[in-house]
């Protein structure tokens, strides 16, 4: 699709006490992501019947795109520890509709970066294939956190889900590359038909360059 007006909008401000977050099928938070205080598993298949695999996903040992049994997972690989990143969403104007936008993108900011590349144009942009993860979205929710929101069943929560607009499938999961720097952002692709460009990427910084202001 062309000549769809696009926006961005800051969703959160994800703060990071572990060194990870992590971005999978929000439901996969609950079922496979483990603290030291979760309960086992024949407690989580109370909440959770349809449960074939004991197994849980240590965070410490990770893998970036990880694949086990039925749980598929981003773990960012470039935060470098704690601290506070953002989420920014990339909304896309309906064909039908000229006042709605659909959530297509999600991406995450190293905030340490933000401020300098947003004095000039920039030149490039990336999205480095030999990095992608692909997920599968069986929940129709995406959720993205670092992991450590426990709900009153002591399972771990995402503080933050979206609805994924194309439904349950297949999402990538690309890094960027921003001119000549190394990977400071994570890119959700929730609907390739409206691929990101260098444009959208310069109205992002664009739209940083004002908070900043």
């Amino acid at each position: 699709m062309t000549n769809l007006k696009s926006k961005w909008e800051l969703l959160a401000k994800i703060s990071v006490d572990g060194g990870c977050i992590i971005i999978s099928d929000e439901q996969n938070f609950p079922k496979y992501l483990m603290d030291e205080s979760s309960i086992g598993f024949e407690d989580r298949k109370k909440y959770f019947p349809e449960m074939k695999d004991d197994f849980h996903i240590d965070l410490l040992e990770q893998e970036v795109c990880a694949k086990k049994g039925d749980y598929t997972g981003y773990s960012i690989p470039w935060l470098g520890g704690d601290g506070t990143f953002p989420l920014w969403g990339r909304y896309v104007q309906d064909s039908d509709s000229k006042d709605n936008y659909i959530l297509n993108d999600l991406i995450v900011l190293d905030d340490s970066y933000d401020i300098f590349h947003t004095f000039n144009e920039i030149d490039q942009f990336e999205k480095l294939d030999y990095t992608k993860c692909s997920i599968q979205i069986y929940s129709g929710k995406i959720g993205i956190d670092s992991p450590d929101n426990v709900d009153e069943r002591g399972l771990i929560v995402p503080s933050y889900s979206y609805d994924c607009p194309l439904g349950n499938r297949t999402y990538n999961i690309f890094e960027l590359q921003i001119e000549s720097t190394n990977e400071i952002a994570t890119l959700v692709e929730l609907n390739p038909n409206n691929k990101i460009t260098k444009k959208d990427v310069q109205n992002l910084l664009n739209e940083i360059a004002k908070l900043n202001d």
